[in-house]
């Protein structure tokens, strides 16, 4: 049997490593981080089939070993707390809400909390394993007033070619198109495509949607375009999109905001971008749109109606706001 050598001078760095971070500051939380990180992905591994857990805001949630992104998602907490916590604040019992490009659920399974079991979601993702997975945790999680669906939300109805994640933890920026770097990392797949203005009609929605939340890696203009019942100014519904700048593919933010004429929706932006933020702005946060914004590499789009029949709950974002 071989016998455990352990080098003097390896001790000595690790030695000198840990206690440089201990005095820094703050350097007992982020032992104490790394550590509770290391121990939840251990447990997760260990368990080895899908378990229930609570996140931060008291959501109850499912993690599934099998999945990269839903063992990270259980080991670091949601990354947006903030859009999470509007989105709770702004839903009713009883509402119909559009978790568009929903991912493994974490929105999903929070709009379905909020609405209760007269409400709807309709949780649509392409992706057919991320889609097996966002299946389990409705299943697991009882989830009955949510209509998972697998499609991609374009402008209109047929088959599209879509480039799905062939290595672990990709499957968050799989899309319609990637990048041409990052094309090693996918591979082609035909799914069905559908207009938002088709799910609101095959689920029966369109008058009680208060919420819809769009994520789809760049083809959020694309998806608009075919929406027009979510526009009707008796009940324009809050909503929730993401910017990502670098991928985009030939449209710019004004395309997106060219939807949201400030008549008729106050405009909020969350800056998610890390490696440009600008000093103004901190992580994580929501701050009122300026005209002048500069857009960073990746934000959220908050538009909340000014009229119609949700607009009396805009007060419920007053909290949430951050002045620059």
């Amino acid at each position: 049997m071989r016998s455990l050598v352990i080098e003097p001078n390896v001790v000595l760095r690790r030695a000198r490593t840990a206690a440089k971070l201990i005095s820094a500051p703050g350097g007992l939380r982020k032992i104490g981080s790394i550590l509770r990180a290391n121990f939840l992905s251990l447990n997760a591994r260990l368990r080895g089939k899908p378990f229930i857990y609570v996140l931060h805001d008291g959501v109850r949630f499912v993690c599934v070993p099998r999945s990269a992104t839903s063992v990270h998602k259980y080991v670091t907490g949601t990354h947006e707390e903030i859009e999470g916590k509007v989105c709770l604040a702004w839903l009713r019992k009883g509402d119909a809400c559009l978790d568009i490009g929903a991912n493994i659920g974490i929105m999903t399974a929070s709009f379905a909390q909020a609405v209760g079991p007269d409400g709807v979601v309709v949780s649509v993702e392409p992706a057919p394993e991320t889609y097996a997975v966002l299946c389990e945790g409705v299943r697991l999680l009882s989830c009955e007033n949510v209509r998972a669906v697998q499609a991609c939300v374009s402008d209109r109805s047929g088959l599209v070619e879509f480039m799905a994640a062939s290595v672990e933890g990709h499957d968050e920026i799989a899309a319609m198109k990637v990048r041409d770097w990052d094309r090693e990392n996918f591979h082609a797949i035909l799914v069905p495509a559908i207009t938002i203005d088709d799910l609101l009609s095959k689920y029966g929605v369109e008058d009680r949607v208060s919420l819809v939340k769009i994520d789809i890696e760049g083809a959020e203009p694309l998806a608009l375009r075919a929406a027009s019942r979510l526009f009707d100014r008796e009940r324009l519904p809050l909503f929730m999109v993401e910017i990502a700048k670098g991928s985009l593919f030939g449209f710019t933010p004004a395309d997106i905001l060219a939807f949201f004429p400030t008549e008729l929706f106050d405009l909020f932006h969350v800056h998610r971008s890390i490696s440009d933020l600008t000093p103004r702005f901190e992580h994580g946060r929501l701050y009122p749109l300026r005209e002048d914004h500069d857009w960073p590499w990746l934000s959220n789009l908050i538009a909340a109606p000014r009229i119609g029949a949700y607009s009396g709950r805009r007060n419920c974002l007053d909290g949430s706001i951050t002045t620059s």
